[in-house]
């Protein structure tokens, strides 16, 4: 079958590609690139095009080119040139991940033989293309995609969200990727000519090997209905509702519904619901404790994977969000890109504060903070959360929304992200900067 990433890269069926063209813009163009999905595949497709809009709102025109052989068909343009999803542009560019079947054909994904991006990039013609960030992929696809860079004159972005620890139970990536991340990391990114970070402990990382640095959290569009604040009901004083959802495999779910038994014990109505995750993945991970789940019954409910519409109704119906994780290498440069959505959403956090949380949650005023990683502490956090009167929580409601518009929404983020490109493509391009100020609208 002839895929659209096939026709692009494939001479014979298409004339050379110009981004400039396809996109009619005449703005500088950041090309951002990566194993990412296509929308609505999960975490990784949505931030990179989270970080597509920070882009348009820094006056820059984006475009996606996401690991994957084809777009979605209802995103594709009249045109049939590229797909857009919310007025963001994607091309897909071709997927580069095996079966496993062939060593050598694995073996190229490692060293970047294997990229069919870089394939789209070398027939392309690039005028007007300033950038390229590359979130995330293997090391020798992060050096091929830097030395082309350099010989185009374009500026190479690395972009980093984690760092895996390798003693940590839930991760189960085999040692040559573990050894492939670190190498990355730690070797290739360092040699871009601009690294943007998740969190300050990468900030910290970079800054000391000498990189010119861009701290990024998660962002959103608090405009989209998806993530708007709802009218808010009066909290119910006979329950405590809980929520979690997303890759809640890292949280510390053995204290948490320890927590939740310990605060029914003691006469708290509170119960908890996971959202995107099977009931089996959580109980096989709680070991000895998986016991619990069955002695609270209707107190922990899983609704797998379920709509946008049906997500939004659970979110908007609990008192509060929680996160609970253990401090370790692994969850001091991650930032959960759930903290903006539950935030956006008007709910609060019960949670302790790991990486850079306690820059933005604040005990009290939009989330409980826990002192300590036990399940004693996190029992007495939902006892207090279950104090408190209608008004108190309808105020919390109100603190997490404006602390996402604040501080996670992309528009807040387009200054800075501006003048990093700026800088990384000045001496590269004298001159050149984003045809428009910051703002603009989404088509």
């Amino acid at each position: 079958m002839i895929t659209y990433a096939n026709r692009l890269i494939n001479l014979k069926e298409s004339p050379v590609l110009s981004f400039a063209s396809v996109l009619n813009t005449s703005r500088p163009i950041v090309l951002i690139t990566g194993p990412f999905g296509l929308p609505g595949s999960g975490a990784a497709a949505e931030h990179a095009f989270n970080v597509a809009r920070v882009a348009f709102f820094a006056g820059y025109s984006p475009l996606l080119l996401p690991f994957s052989d084809d777009g979605r068909r209802e995103d594709l343009e009249v045109s049939g040139r590229f797909y857009s999803w919310k007025g963001m542009p994607y091309m897909p560019a071709g997927d580069c991940t095996t079966d496993g079947s062939s060593k050598l054909e694995t073996l190229k994904t490692y060293t970047g033989k294997r990229a069919p991006v870089l394939d789209m990039l070398r027939r392309a013609d690039l005028s007007g293309v300033c950038a390229v960030i590359s979130l995330k992929g293997h090391i020798g696809f992060c050096l091929r995609l830097r030395d082309f860079c350099r010989r185009k004159r374009i500026g190479m972005i690395s972009e980093e969200v984690e760092w895996h620890d390798r003693r940590y139970s839930a991760y189960t990536l085999k040692w040559v990727s573990l050894l492939d991340m670190e190498l990355r990391i730690r070797c290739a990114v360092p040699l871009s000519d601009g690294v943007i970070g998740i969190s300050r402990y990468f900030e910290r990382y970079y800054r000391g090997r000498g990189c010119r640095f861009l701290r990024l959290p998660p962002v959103l569009d608090t405009h989209d209905p998806r993530w708007k604040k709802v009218e808010s009901s009066v909290p119910r004083k006979d329950r405590l509702k809980l929520v979690m959802f997303g890759s809640v495999i890292r949280d510390r779910q053995d204290l948490i519904i320890g927590a939740v038994a310990r605060a029914r014990a003691q006469g708290v109505n509170v119960s908890i619901e996971y959202v995107g995750r099977p009931r089996e993945e959580i109980f096989y991970s709680l070991g000895p404790r998986g016991r619990l789940i069955e002695e609270l019954g209707g107190a922990v409910v899983f609704h797998g994977w379920v709509d946008e519409d049906r997500l939004r109704s659970i979110i908007d119906d609990a008192d509060f969000g929680v996160l609970f994780r253990e401090d370790a290498r692994w969850s001091k440069a991650c930032f959960p890109s759930r903290v903006p959505e539950y935030l956006s959403c008007g709910v609060p956090l019960i949670c302790n504060t790991f990486s850079d949380l306690g820059e933005y949650l604040h005990d009290g005023q939009n989330a409980i903070i826990v002192p300590d990683l036990s399940d004693q502490a996190l029992a007495s956090a939902m006892i207090r959360a279950a104090g408190m009167n209608a008004e108190t929580r309808l105020k919390m409601r109100d603190r997490a929304r404006h602390c996402a518009e604040e501080n996670f929404d992309v528009r807040k983020h387009a200054g800075p992200f501006g003048e990093f490109v700026g800088a990384v493509t000045k001496y590269l391009y004298p001159g050149i900067l984003p045809s428009s100020r910051i703002g603009g609208s989404l088509c």
